[in-house]
């Protein structure tokens, strides 16, 4: 019975979803309306541009794994591409935008970066 914790163990969950981005929260049954409400803000905080986002960081990332050995160099270039302004990026000049961010990261760290394959 959801609506009454005292009874169940079950947790509902509200969720944001943007592509591949997946936000859930709960307060455990204390205030469904506050979850509510933290859901909204988070909608309005993670709008569309999001699956964008995620689309060009998931091709860079596989491009680090197909020319980057050292996991820690990696970490370091995913590092410095999630600590972005993401969104601003997007919103003002798209995903081709995004990606000039991210092949200037590499640049900077001398990473040589191959071109990721449409079938990839």
């Amino acid at each position: 019975v959801v609506d009454q914790p005292d009874l169940c163990q079950f947790t509902a969950p509200a969720v944001v979803r943007r592509g591949p981005l997946t936000i859930a929260l709960s307060t455990a049954g204390v205030s469904p309306a506050l979850a509510a409400r933290l859901r909204r803000d988070l909608e309005g905080q993670f709008g569309d541009e999001w699956k964008e986002i995620l689309s060009v960081l998931g091709a860079f990332r596989r491009r680090l794994m197909a020319n980057v050995d050292d996991s820690k160099r990696r970490h370091k270039l995913l590092a410095e591409a999630s600590a972005l302004d993401l969104s601003s990026i997007v919103l003002e000049g798209g995903a081709d935008a995004l990606q000039r961010e991210l092949n200037a990261i590499a640049d900077r760290q001398n990473v040589i970066l191959d071109e990721e394959r449409a079938d990839d």
